[in-house]
């Protein structure tokens, strides 16, 4: 743990210019199972394919926002609404945070006013997205009902993932240098005050983390990549009561996503620059066990439903039973292959 903030500056002011908030209302969406993003950076445009249960289509919706999603940054599901964020053209000109309500159709932006955001975070009061700016990372707080924004500096560091847990700003982070003491770092933020209350070095753990799960008192995340930037292996768990973190080797490189299921996490293992990865690693949290699975399709990004697994590549849908692990169902989710203009498969939303 650090005590003393060495070599980091920060800053926390309001921001008199409030996030704005603009809304639309759509048709209802009662029979929403899943959303799939299709966007483009040629153009603000994306395209949501709804489907129901059976994975049948209901509607496609245009939305006039470019580069919506990514694999280093997926949508989140809080509160019976969709968020994810747009960045818009190649030149990445949009500063908004996008949401979708699961039930009604209903669309909103909070304009942040920052480009490029890496990644964000929300709860019930406020929105968070960390983006990086003269080598500075630059945490911002939209609360969604005053639309004011306030903002906290981080100098010399990449934040590459936020989450809000319980009380806590979580910000994974290391530092933007080729020295031999680059470090990583996790910030136990105060979400009201956007004071940092903590810093907690996890250079053994490694970089690269960009998704995180929460499990009673202990958060679990992955790193992509050692702190040589050799591609990483472990399965890093933080303890909220002691502030310290373990480390877990697994038999697999680029850990990636986290789900629990049956009293065991299941892992995801996927190269996000590549584009490439077809492993699974279960793992149970009480004896420390683990066991590789190996799927002949990549699984780019997946999700835990019930007894179901998704998976999706960059064309196609895999549905496979938990119970036995067997593809089910393969689904084609490219729809806009044949465009002029070059549209791709972001990620995928599941509605709880």
């Amino acid at each position: 743990m650090i005590k003393k903030f060495l070599g980091i500056t920060f800053l926390s002011a309001i921001v008199l210019i409030g996030c704005t908030n603009t809304g639309n209302m759509v048709n209802s969406n009662s029979n929403l199972h899943m959303g799939i993003i299709e966007t483009t950076g040629q153009s603000n445009e994306t395209y949501l394919t709804l489907l129901d249960q059976n994975l049948k289509v209901i509607k496609r919706e245009k939305i006039e926002l470019g580069s919506m999603g990514s694999p280093f940054d997926l949508p989140r599901i809080f509160n019976g609404s969709m968020y994810v964020v747009p960045k818009g053209l190649i030149t990445k000109d949009l500063t908004v945070v996008f949401e979708y309500g699961l039930s009604n159709g209903n669309t909103n932006t909070y304009d942040v006013k920052q480009h490029n955001i890496n990644t964000f975070a929300v709860d019930e009061n406020f929105l968070y997205t960390a983006n990086t700016l003269n080598m500075s990372s630059i945490i911002t707080k939209c609360n969604k009902s005053t639309n004011k924004l306030e903002t906290l500096n981080i100098n010399n560091v990449y934040i590459s993932r936020l989450d809000a847990y319980d009380n806590t700003l979580y910000a994974f982070g290391e530092e933007m240098n080729d020295e031999p003491a680059h470090k990583s770092f996790l910030y136990l933020i105060d979400p009201v005050s956007l004071k940092i209350n903590d810093i907690i070095d996890i250079t053994e753990c490694g970089t690269g983390q960009y998704y995180s799960l929460k499990i009673n008192d202990k958060i679990y995340f992955t790193n992509q990549y050692d702190i040589d930037g050799n591609p990483g292996y472990k399965l890093s768990v933080f303890d909220i009561n002691n502030k310290k973190a373990e480390n877990y080797e697994l038999k697999s490189p680029f850990p990636y996503q986290i789900f629990e299921y049956n009293n065991k996490l299941l892992i995801s293992h996927y190269d996000l620059v590549q584009n490439r990865g077809n492993d699974l690693t279960i793992f149970d949290p009480t004896d420390h066990l683990q066991k590789l699975t190996t799927f002949k399709n990549s699984i780019g990004q997946i999700y835990v439903f019930g007894n179901t697994l998704y998976s999706a590549d960059l064309e196609n849908l895999y549905v496979y039973n938990l119970e036995n692990f067997k593809l089910e169902k393969t689904i084609d989710i490219y729809s806009k292959r044949n465009e002029k203009m070059f549209f791709y498969f972001s990620s995928f939303f599941i509605k709880p």
